[in-house]
Parts: structure tokens; C-alpha cells; sequence
């Protein structure tokens, strides 16, 4: 089982963890305000099905398949919120999210 690290732009919003396949993850993210996602996933078949997922929520859903592409995108454009692997083989998701 992934763990996935949740990080937002607003100051009121701290890096959670949220537990792939857990029941309570839709209900969490829709009491928030987030349109733009960065997924940061390297898996093909799991960034897919977690994007449709957002994005039957209306969140628009951009990828970074690695920590350096993510850091390269959070800083051209940050999103409303980052979720990351907190295990990807190139680099800790915890410290892409610190």
C-alpha cells in the first residue's frame, strides 16, 4: 500500500498523509477549495486511476513523474495542491513535500 503526501500553497494547509485505498480520502478532499493538482506518481496505472478519480471531482490534474519534475513545475506555476508518493525510487516524496 502507497502512502501519498498532501501538500497545499495556502498557509492553512499541512502536509498529511493520505493511505492509498482509503475510504475517506474523497470525503476529505472535497471540504477544500483545490482546482489545481499536481500528482506527482510514477506509476502509469495508479497516477490514472488517482487523476480520475480527482478529476470526477472537477479538479484539473497535472503529472510530474519524478520529484525533480514536480519541483520544476511547483515553481514555474504552483497548483492549489501537490499530492506525492511518499516512496518514489528517485527521491522521498516527504522531501519534495518539506
Amino acid at each position: 500500500m502507497s502512502e501519498y503526501l498532501l501538500t497545499g500553497r495556502s498557509d492553512d494547509t499541512s502536509t498529511v498523509v493520505m493511505r492509498e485505498n482509503e475510504n475517506h480520502r474523497r470525503n476529505s478532499l472535497n471540504s477544500h477549495s483545490f482546482r489545481d493538482i499536481l500528482l506527482v506518481e510514477y506509476r502509469d496505472e495508479v497516477f490514472a486511476r488517482l487523476a480520475g478519480d480527482l478529476a470526477a471531482m472537477g479538479m484539473s490534474v497535472e503529472r510530474a513523474s519524478d520529484a525533480a519534475e514536480a519541483s520544476r513545475r511547483f515553481a514555474y506555476c504552483p497548483p492549489d495542491l501537490m499530492i506525492a508518493n511518499a516512496e518514489m525510487p528517485d527521491e522521498s516524496g516527504w522531501l519534495l513535500a518539506g
